[in-house]
């Protein structure tokens, strides 16, 4: 459940939204309790980290039964505005802490000069507000009945339930990071950093125009440059002719398997006995499927490697007589038509495949780029500098440049941190200069 602000308005409201879809401010609640006797379940309240609001309601100004039927779980109903008197809230009966978790209880107040209570409830309006966050998800109302008609702390009007989760850090995209100040759309003006106290400000952080880290807004843009280019190096690591060699081997070592696997092609070679040799095919079997998520080819043909040979040991040690009988469905060499082959025979043309395509000079560059590749897409972001008032000119990036922070009086030993600079990647200095264009930013509530 977020607070959604009307940007043209101003007004606050509720919306419940999917949890990847949450600006991540927008979501994040911080629950006070003021009971502390044990007696009784006391009272909540709740005040957004985006908004510095409550969930704040007032039963004058709530839909009434009238509105919305007791048994209804929703109506089609305006979202109620967050303003009233009523800041506290019943939730949880008990404030003893025991080992069940707490989940789905209703939120509720009521009023101790009547005998009303008010509720939360489900619109059935969905439609994202265009002057808001622009999110679709469920809209949020205050309803108000009598004690009679809310049953037993509020359980007989369909009123929502919540549950709390506790926030745990997050990695953030442009976005999230975009959105971090509220009443600030996507690619508004931009963020500042703090005042730094270290080497943001001293004589200058960046020579080209004597900034420091504080003089410039900056917005966040996910970057993939590195990425792509790290997975290019990895496409062109091996030849076309080399990387259709590695597919049939794929081909030919799931067909191989299967052979192995069913019975119906004669012999009982997968039958379940505990033999030592069968046990090894299993379990390089399912290290071989596990294999196939991963876009190391080097590691996929390591996993086809070893199944081939674990297959080929349990031929020679289990049937080595039968295993030298021809039987029919054996893929060919180009993985094309079905052969008769002997399972000795073929199981050794296999491990042989393997091992010369392991010998390929290329498929070790091909998984470093690869898992490099991974590694840069942890960090997708870049912070542009908001330097001229023409956006499509500004071009400069918040970087850690390659050199350490070295003034004429001050050597490495007494100057340890890094150098901070805006400027522009263009790929010049190579990857590994411009990875340093590129951030992770994690955002631990607090």
């Amino acid at each position: 459940m977020i607070q959604e602000r009307d940007f043209k308005t101003g007004e606050v409201t509720l919306r419940i939204v999917d949890a990847d879809k949450a600006p991540l401010n927008y979501s994040l609640w911080q629950i006070s309790y003021d009971k502390k006797d044990g007696a009784t379940g006391g009272k909540f309240t709740f005040k957004n980290k985006e908004t510095g609001l409550g969930i704040i309601f007032d039963h004058k100004t709530a839909y009434g039964k009238d509105k919305i039927a007791t048994t209804a779980t929703s109506a089609d109903l305006k979202a109620s505005i967050l303003e009233g008197c009523n800041v506290e809230w019943s939730w949880f009966s008990s404030n003893v802490d025991n080992t069940q978790k707490l989940a789905n209880e209703i939120l509720y107040a009521n009023f101790h000069d009547s005998d009303k209570y008010i509720v939360l409830k489900k619109s059935s309006r969905t439609a994202a507000n265009q002057y808001g966050l622009n999110i679709v998800g469920t809209q949020v109302v205050a309803a108000v009945y009598t004690a009679a008609e809310a049953g037993n702390k509020a359980t007989s009007c369909e009123a929502l339930t919540l549950t709390p989760v506790v926030a745990e850090s997050v990695v953030l995209n442009a976005k999230d990071i975009n959105r971090m100040i509220d009443a600030q759309k996507d690619g508004a003006a931009g963020f500042n950093f703090m005042t730094p106290t270290g080497i943001g400000n001293r004589t200058a952080m960046s020579p080209e125009d004597n900034s420091t880290l504080d003089t410039y807004k900056y917005i966040a843009v996910e970057d993939e440059t590195i990425v792509n280019a790290l997975l290019a190096k990895a496409a062109a690591s091996l030849t076309t002719e080399q990387k259709e060699s590695i597919e049939i081997a794929f081909k030919l070592t799931d067909n191989y398997y299967d052979q192995w696997a069913n019975n119906k092609t004669g012999g009982d070679w997968n039958n379940g006995q505990s033999r030592e040799t069968l046990t090894d095919v299993e379990e390089a079997y399912k290290n071989y499927e596990k294999s196939k998520s991963s876009t190391s080819l080097q590691d996929r043909l390591t996993s086809a490697y070893n199944l081939a040979v674990a297959l080929l040991a349990d031929y020679t040690e289990y049937y080595p007589d039968q295993a030298k009988i021809d039987i029919d469905g054996w893929l060919d060499a180009k993985g094309e038509k079905l052969v008769s082959d002997s399972r000795l025979d073929a199981s050794n043309y296999l491990v042989s495949t393997l091992t010369e395509l392991l010998k390929i000079d290329g498929l070790a560059g091909q998984s470093a780029y690869q898992k490099q590749a991974e590694m840069a897409s942890r960090f997708p972001i870049r912070l542009q500098a908001q330097i001229d008032a023409d956006p499509a000119k500004n071009d400069k990036y918040l970087m850690v440049d390659t050199a350490r922070w070295e003034e004429a009086t001050e050597n490495p030993s007494n100057s340890p941190e890094l150098y901070l600079a805006n400027k522009k990647p263009d790929m010049k200095n190579g990857l590994y200069v411009d990875a340093r264009f590129n951030f992770r930013l994690t955002y631990f509530p607090d």
